[in-house]
């Protein structure tokens, strides 16, 4: 075969194009691409492959056959270049570039970069590179990653190498207290250049990387056609093949998601991906008060073909998004196991550990399981913009429950009926309260994202063990003892969401009351006796965990012959409303948000975690439970 460079590019503005001559032949090409040609040419490269020359645009079987074929071109080919296309200023940004991955390399471990570093850096020539488009076209990501040799090229003369443009992103991190490097890493697609890097590592190293894992981490790449979101990564997992043997264009990305999803539940043996990664807009129409009709079907693209909420969207960058799902469904997470505090476990276990049993007819799932509890409230989700609800008196001079609107995301001002007030004196008085209330408090902050037992969320250091004993009661650590005390956006944002959901309704309490009536708290290193001196390992993880978008909900006061509880609280999907269903299905690690339909079955809304029945606890004679077909 005989030598040659592959172009990685970014094909630019289409209507700004320009005539080339190619074997003796006109060929219209935009300015980018004509730049970069130019521009190898002075590099010495006479041999080139360019996608958009080298294969027919046209032609919908010939893109589809060469889809297999790129990771092979790119990485036979004797160098790849990346070209960012030419603009004023690139010089700066080279040497910006260089200079912040020539501090970072010289950086010891946790080390901050230099102040006289951070002073020499002009973040608008670092900006003038990030803001390049080429950093996130789809295409680019198997093209670099495979690469044997690869160069980034700037302008006239600038080279640099994705390695120094990674430790540029690393540098800003290390520059604590800067302002401008926080904005920066904020606004342009820093974290996404991290990923790109870590991919090309792990090819190179030849580590098996699954498509579900690439997707996930390149969630915001972009592409003019819509297959190219998961075709352009094929060429990078071990899975590619065995989730989509023959990837085509003329095919539409429905038919391509359906199969894929089939694929990944028998590959998995297991319902959690469709449950976690269900499509949003099947079940939107059902809540009350929508826009759309619930005999309508929003369900229904241009294609015409109905789109079942099992069937998760591959093509589209929100279902990917999801940090939390992306995690579990890869199995990369160590849970603390709240019966046992000294061990841990990867996967949950609400149908205790059974495989799916399922059989599918037109565009209707059906399967094994049992629908037993309904949401009755819900919290706000962590950020959103409400009107504060300010502590009140817990039981009013008419006793009476006040409905929440089903689509209403504001929590009801819980006013007790009297035979819920006799509940919740009988179970306070029995102690038979205090389990929930640990329970309620731990999982609360545990949730779905710790990555070892000993490891707090992203890194922050808290122990859970002594965390799973201490039982703080947040709402006083957040509410009272901070009040009047001027603190930054993080813990701001955590008094606003108590402050807000204090007076959700948990199984006849205040969720404030159910935190207040907590155990002390046993740990002094946790908090100090100055509020301003809080740990900010605590600050962290609680930030982090209710950051994860999901929603605080209990189900119906009133003893369920499944779970033998009163109610159940635990986290729910962001987009759950209350009066959804609360099911087990088998062959699903975790319990399951369903919506019912006008017409019958259910739609998934998404997964739930309520810690009485992540262990199978409500499992029980599951040789009963019905047909529930999902739509």
């Amino acid at each position: 075969m005989p030598s040659y460079v592959a172009l990685s590019y970014c094909w630019g503005d289409p209507s700004n194009r320009v005539e080339i001559i190619v074997s003796d032949s006109k060929v219209s090409v935009t300015t980018s691409l004509e730049t970069a040609l130019r521009r190898l040419r002075r590099e010495g490269s006479l041999s080139v492959w360019a996608d958009a020359l080298c294969i027919n645009q046209a032609d919908v079987v010939e893109r589809s056959l060469q889809i297999r074929q790129m990771r092979a071109i790119y990485c036979r080919a004797k160098c790849v270049l990346s070209w960012l296309v030419d603009w004023s200023g690139w010089e700066a940004s080279v040497a910006s570039v260089k200079r912040l991955s020539t501090a970072f390399i010289a950086l010891e471990d946790n080390d901050a970069v230099p102040q006289r570093v951070v002073d020499c850096v002009n973040w608008l020539d670092l900006a003038s590179l990030f803001h390049q488009p080429y950093w996130t076209r789809a295409w680019v990501v198997q093209e670099m990653a495979v690469a044997a040799e690869l160069k980034i090229l700037c302008g006239d003369v600038g080279r640099i190498t994705l390695g120094s443009v990674n430790d540029a992103v690393e540098a800003c991190k290390r520059m604590a207290g800067c302002p401008s490097a926080y904005a920066f890493l904020e606004k342009y697609p820093c974290d996404y250049i991290g990923q790109l890097h870590t991919l090309r590592v792990q090819t190179l190293s030849a580590e098996p990387v699954k498509l579900i894992d690439i997707l996930s981490r390149m969630c915001s790449s972009r592409s003019s056609d819509i297959h190219d979101k998961v075709f352009a990564f094929l060429g990078l997992a071990y899975d590619a093949n065995t989730l989509l043997p023959s990837p085509a264009y003329a095919q539409s990305t429905y038919v391509i998601s359906r199969e894929m999803t089939l694929t990944t539940i028998k590959l998995m043996n297991s319902l959690d991906f469709p449950v976690l990664f269900a499509r949003k807009e099947a079940s939107a129409a059902a809540t009350v008060g929508s826009v759309a009709s619930v005999n309508e079907r929003p369900n229904e693209g241009p294609d015409k073909e109905a789109k079942p909420s099992w069937v998760p969207d591959w093509f589209h960058a929100a279902t990917w998004a999801d940090d939390r799902k992306d995690r579990y469904i890869l199995r990369r997470d160590l849970f603390l196991d709240e019966r046992n505090s000294e061990s841990t476990i990867a996967v949950w276990k609400a149908t205790s550990g059974s495989t799916p049993r399922y059989r599918i007819v037109d565009q209707v799932l059906t399967t094994r399981g049992i629908v037993f509890d309904r949401i009755a409230y819900i919290s706000t989700v962590f950020g959103e913009a409400t009107t504060p609800i300010f502590p009140m008196p817990l039981f009013s001079s008419k006793p009476c429950l006040m409905e929440q609107p089903r689509n209403s995301m504001t929590p009801p001002l819980l006013v007790l009926e009297e035979h819920i007030k006799e509940l919740w004196e009988r179970n306070r008085a029995k102690g038979a309260f205090t389990p929930m209330v640990n329970s309620l408090l731990f999982w609360l902050l545990v949730g779905f994202i710790s990555s070892s037992p000993s490891v707090g969320a992203y890194g922050s250091g808290l122990n859970f063990r002594e965390l799973h004993f201490a039982h703080l009661s947040y709402f006083d650590l957040f509410v009272a003892r901070t009040s009047g005390v001027a603190y930054g956006r993080k813990v701001d944002e955590i008094r606003q969401w108590l402050a807000t959901n204090g007076q959700l309704a948990i199984g006849g309490a205040r969720f404030c009351d159910l935190l207040r009536h907590s155990k002390p708290i046993r740990y002094g290193w946790l908090i100090t006796e100055d509020a301003r001196k809080m740990d900010n390992r605590v600050l962290e993880y609680v930030y982090a965990i209710l950051s994860q978008g999901r929603r605080l909900g209990t189900t119906c006061a009133d003893r369920n012959s499944v779970t033998n509880f009163e109610f159940l609280v635990g986290w729910v999907p962001e987009n759950a409303s209350t009066g959804d269903s609360v099911a087990l299905l088998v062959g699903c690690s975790v319990p399951v948000i369903l919506r019912r339909r006008p017409a019958g079955g259910y739609w998934i809304v998404g997964d739930a975690h309520f810690p009485t029945t992540m262990y199978g606890e409500a499992a029980k004679d599951m040789y009963t439970w019905q047909n529930i077909d999902l739509y």
